[in-house]
């Protein structure tokens, strides 16, 4: 039986680069995150779950399976105070 691997912010840059090693080396990968991943960055055998971390009652809803790592590259980034470069 594989041992199962959970990436909370599996879409991002170090997630999805983790999400590929992990899958290469044979775990089985389940991926949480806020947004989908885009087209170029969906690693296959990866089951992604949309999920807002923040929400523990949606996120007991989805995930409901024994871990034996979890890896956490999440996080929350607010762009709406972000400056304009001019």
């Amino acid at each position: 039986m594989k041992e199962t691997i959970l990436i909370a912010g599996g879409t991002g840059f170090l997630g999805y680069h983790f999400a590929k090693k992990a899958v290469k080396e044979k775990f089985r990968v389940i991926s949480i995150s806020q947004h989908k991943p885009s087209k170029n960055r969906t690693v296959k055998n990866v089951k992604y779950i949309k999920v807002d971390v923040c929400n523990l009652k949606e996120l007991k809803k989805k995930i409901n399976i024994d871990f034996k790592y979890i890896i956490n590259f999440y996080s929350y980034i607010n762009n709406k105070n972000k400056k304009k470069k001019i």
